[in-house]
């Protein structure tokens, strides 16, 4: 009796495993004939609007088809609820032959591009390796300079390297302007972006021109009256600014020619100038040192290094963008250029005024010693800038390009740069913030500690905050109304300085990082209302970002409670993985969720063993 139930229990499992996949079959069937009828609907009404949406891949970008009008078969993700189906299943179709293909930029298909999950993470990624590689060669390089030009001149070097920094100011914004001209161009896929280009990097040259007379005139007065330098090194000294203002059109026509790679979505061509750039500017000056121990030879290495950096910058922006090699200037194009560009040159002013003005202050206000116990936190805790000004340049041409059709694929892009934001820095902000005594004093002392530990705290939440206020502030900028974000700087400047005076004189140090902290949240909330306001974004997604924000700094911000320090650890332990839960299911999307299953988690087995 037994033996008659086997085959009988295998002949049943081979029926229902024959029913399931014939079931699944008829699904996707069922998927395409619905697409392929709202195609032919669209086309016979010429309405590219009425095409269904997009499918989107794993990593969240859209779907499209390259089989002519045939419609893009169904998704894993569009069957994902059926139940039944495995992942491996889903991932099969009964068409095989229709082939699917993203859109790439500046592609015929779909006019605009699309800036997914994987691209916005791997142009992130470059651009931190541009940042952080240089710093580890510079960590290197640094004691073999302090060795061999000795304090004073390695002072002037620094000094020099910090001008270098600020020469990029001279491009008055226009590089900015370039990035959003070209992502926009490229975006709409019509229209000549030549005159644009050419135009751009006249203006900048001319600007550059400009900057280096100006400069080259100041160096005397700075060498010999500013500055407070030995006379043996005052010679030596203004011959090096005068150095530094040939270089200044170099660095003026390389901010142009970065912009149109950025417009194009080339970070990985930025970078690859960058991170050697980056490392000449320490390695020069020590390969320098064999001509002579003087300050000029290391200068004369920066100079060689921005030509260097002009001449790549240039040959691939040429083999990218196709540029003519006659200029195509178009005096139409100058107004909006330096528009754009003087309103940001506005910002880039005031905004570094703002977060450095304190530490002058506080030496005027309280002493020197004090400088250096707020300075010390707040160099730590700044140095988690690097992820926001890693992102932020891959979204705003990602936005200008979006905002060339509708405001909802902006919209979904400002959403990833914010929890994108979120989940790259609440665990480092919140293990600053519950351990800033301990770790002040394993590195610093305990003396130490004592006087800086509420500093570091304060500034942790501020840069948190103020990370976050870069999204807005780049899409309001890709809007073209980079106005707003120049008026905002400037009303803060006045309330800011006044209530910083107010603080240190009553507070001292801790009370000038708390009223750092409340104007960096003030700007983000402004900012993120002026963006909510232009983009016209619904209640229920207001909503949902005020919930992602207000729980990622209060869970933050928990840390400022007093207790022991055993217990703070544990909390910071509990925080993390409870932290890592409502990350999972807050702030990540249904397609990102399914991109990561799909790289750390091996595909499930298929139902029957198949």
């Amino acid at each position: 009796m037994a033996t008659s139930r086997r085959p009988r229990c295998a002949c049943l499992a081979r029926v229902l495993g024959l029913a399931r996949r014939q079931t699944h079959a008829s699904l996707l069937l069922l998927r395409d004939a619905q697409y392929a009828a709202l195609h032919q609907r669209a086309a016979a009404r010429n309405d590219a609007a009425a095409l269904p949406p997009c499918l989107p891949g794993p990593d969240g970008r859209p779907l499209r088809t390259v089989a002519g009008n045939r419609p893009p078969r169904p998704g894993p993700g569009d069957l994902a609820g059926v139940p039944g189906l495995s992942p491996a299943a889903l991932r099969a179709g009964p068409e095989q032959g229709l082939r699917a293909t993203r859109i790439e930029p500046g592609s015929s298909q779909g006019g605009s591009y699309q800036v997914g999950f994987r691209r916005l993470v791997g142009n992130t990624v470059w651009n931190l390796a541009g940042q952080i590689l240089p710093l580890a060669v510079g960590a290197v390089a640094v004691p073999i300079l302090i060795r061999r030009l000795g304090v004073d001149r390695f002072g002037i070097l620094t000094l020099a390297w910090l001008i270098s920094g600020y020469l990029s100011l001279f491009d008055f914004g226009l590089g900015r302007a370039l990035t959003k001209s070209v992502a926009e161009f490229r975006a709409r896929g019509q229209g000549d972006i030549q005159e644009t280009v050419w135009t751009s990097l006249a203006l900048l040259l001319g600007a550059g021109l400009v900057g280096a007379a100006l400069i080259w005139a100041a160096a005397p007065y700075l060498a010999y009256h500013l500055l407070r330098i030995d006379p043996s090194l005052q010679l030596e000294t203004m011959q090096a600014f005068q150095l530094l203002a040939l270089t200044i059109p170099l660095v003026t026509l390389a901010s142009g020619l970065r912009g149109v790679l950025e417009g194009l979505q080339r970070f990985d061509l930025v970078n690859l100038v960058r991170i050697p750039g980056g490392a000449l500017t320490f390695l020069g000056p020590v390969a320098a040192m064999a001509l002579g121990p003087g300050l000029v030879p290391a200068i004369w290495s920066l100079v060689l290094m921005r030509v260097f950096m002009v001449l790549l910058f240039a040959v691939l922006t040429l083999r990218v963008l196709g540029l003519g090699r006659r200029p195509a200037l178009a005096a139409r194009r100058i107004g909006p250029l330096i528009s754009f560009g003087g309103w940001l040159t506005v910002s880039n002013v005031v905004g570094p005024i703002m977060v450095s003005i304190d530490r002058p202050v506080i030496a005027t206000m309280v002493s020197v010693a004090a400088v250096a116990y707020y300075a010390t936190p707040y160099e730590v805790a700044t140095k988690l800038w690097l992820v926001p000004a890693a992102l932020t340049p891959v979204l705003f041409p990602a936005f200008a390009a979006a905002l060339t059709d509708s405001g909802g694929r902006a919209a979904d892009l400002f959403s990833k740069g914010v929890r994108y934001t979120l989940l790259a820095l609440w665990a480092p902000v919140l293990a600053l913030v519950i351990l800033a005594r301990p770790l002040l004093a394993l590195w610093l002392g305990p003396a130490f500690a004592d006087h800086s530990y509420f500093v570091l705290q304060m500034i942790a939440l501020g840069v948190f905050i103020n990370s976050l206020a870069y999204m807005p502030s780049a899409l309001i900028q890709a809007t073209g109304r980079p106005d707003l974000t120049a008026g905002l700087h400037v009303l803060q400047v006045v309330p800011y300085v006044v209530g910083l005076l107010f603080a240190i004189q009553h507070w001292g140090i801790d009370g000038a990082a708390v009223v750092w902290c409340l104007r960096a949240a003030l700007d983000a909330v402004l900012l993120f209302a002026l963006a909510a306001w232009l983009l016209r974004l619904p209640g229920h997604s207001i909503r949902m970002q005020s919930i992602r924000i207000g729980l990622g700094v209060a869970g933050a911000a928990i840390g400022l409670l007093p207790a022991p320090d055993l217990l703070r650890l544990g909390f910071l332990v509990f925080a993390l993985l409870a932290g890592t839960v409502v990350a999972w299911n807050l702030m990540l999307e249904a397609p990102e969720r399914l991109f990561i299953r799909r790289r750390w988690r091996p595909a499930l087995p298929s139902p029957g063993g198949e």
